[in-house]
């Protein structure tokens, strides 16, 4: 085998692994682009999540404060009744 020909047969060796790392490199970089959208995607539902639970957390303390404000009043009523009993 010539000189020519080892270099020739080592440039073809060579450029099958460089073709063979961009495609590994494409791939990943494709893997990455996907499990970037996908964690996008799970933020924006986590938001989604988290303003519904806020907006459910505010109307409990809402129901909350009627409820102690309720409580308070029959409270108040039973404590006049029994003084007038």
């Amino acid at each position: 085998m010539s000189a020519l020909e080892v270099a020739t047969e080592q440039a073809t060796t060579h450029q099958g692994f460089v073709d063979t790392t961009i495609e590994k490199y494409d791939a990943a970089e494709l893997a990455k682009d996907t499990l970037e959208g996908r964690i996008n995607n799970f933020t924006d539902e986590t938001e989604d999540a988290q303003a519904a639970l806020d907006a459910v957390v505010e109307l409990t303390t809402a129901a909350e404060t009627a409820v102690d404000t309720q409580r308070g009043r029959v409270e108040s009523l039973v404590a006049a009744q029994r003084t007038q009993d």
